[in-house]
């Protein structure tokens, strides 16, 4: 939820971000945070490294959720658009930088597991 009313689509893919390309992709991004290329992917914004990261992380892992929750079959609980914005504010407004703690968390795995990272 705490992507709801923050991802803008983009479905006119005309080539490679460059010049004309970049200021549809910008307009189209408008003030929302994350935006859904039509055919290629996602694009994440943040003040800071850690919250492009996360809102990347979360993004893939809702997705993801979301399709295991589609494969049952079963009718799906959806909640309403109400609960969806407050939880999205509150995420956003949280008193602790969880996205710095995440980052911070993956830097420590991958000191330990691929130092090479950082050549």
């Amino acid at each position: 939820m705490m992507f709801f009313n923050r991802v803008s689509i983009f479905n006119e893919f005309g080539g490679l971000g460059f010049e004309q390309e970049s200021s549809k992709m910008a307009n189209a991004l408008g003030n929302r945070q994350h935006m859904l290329l039509a055919n290629h992917g996602i694009i994440t914004t943040g003040k800071t490294i850690a919250d492009g990261f996360n809102a990347l992380y979360y993004f893939e892992k809702a997705a993801e959720t979301y399709l295991t929750a589609l494969s049952t079959n079963q009718e799906l609980n959806i909640v309403s658009h109400e609960v969806a914005e407050k939880t999205a504010e509150e995420t956003a407004n949280y008193p602790i930088d969880l996205a710095k703690m995440h980052l911070d968390q993956i830097k420590l795995i991958l000191d330990k597991e691929e130092p090479e990272y950082k050549d």
